[in-house]
């Protein structure tokens, strides 16, 4: 299994250092996570919390739409500082 494991990633020659990819890797789970979170949580927000289903579909824009706005400046700020 591991072998072809290995050889099945050995195709996806990307140039990048390990750490990058494990790092890529990571952000793809991640949002495949919100993939499958996020539609339950506008069930909840109208469900549990009562909210109409297009205030909850607004909330959950806001959330998105502000994790937009805000994750590439922030990237870029971690990039500047390091790890320091």
């Amino acid at each position: 299994m591991s072998q072809r494991v290995s050889c099945f990633l050995a195709g996806w020659r990307t140039g990048l250092s390990r750490p990058v990819r494990i790092l890529e890797a990571g952000s793809a789970l991640n949002y495949l996570g919100y993939g499958i979170v996020l539609p339950f949580e506008i069930i909840y927000l109208h469900q549990k919390l009562g909210f109409s289903t297009s205030t909850a579909g607004l909330i959950l824009a806001a959330t998105i739409g502000t994790s937009a706005i805000v994750t590439p400046p922030t990237g870029a700020q971690t990039s500047r500082c390091g790890r320091n």
